[in-house]
């Protein structure tokens, strides 16, 4: 896994889009990540729904954004940030 990523390099990536993202539930503009500490990482993991405790492979590893209003949250994939920032170290 790549080296910890944190708020700076999240919102880095972000506007780097070219967009501010607005909370889709209060549409407030303020947001923060949950950043990763100790190489820990948040994950969604597909389950087979028949046998909800047998896991596949099917896993994404996420940044949480979180809208410092309501608390709505929202996943960015790490990955791609985590490829871009080595893109762009200083930019």
């Amino acid at each position: 896994m790549k080296p910890a990523l944190n708020s700076e390099k999240y919102l880095r990536y972000l506007n780097s889009k070219g967009g501010h993202p607005t909370c889709p539930i209060c549409e407030t503009d303020g947001w923060t990540f949950i950043e990763e500490k100790n190489q820990e990482s948040y994950a969604f993991v597909k389950t087979d729904r028949d046998n909800p405790t047998m896991f596949d492979a099917s896993v994404a590893f996420v940044a949480l954004l979180v809208c410092r209003n309501c608390g709505f949250v929202a996943p960015v994939l790490r990955e791609r940030v985590a490829d871009w920032i080595d893109e762009n170290p200083h930019g």
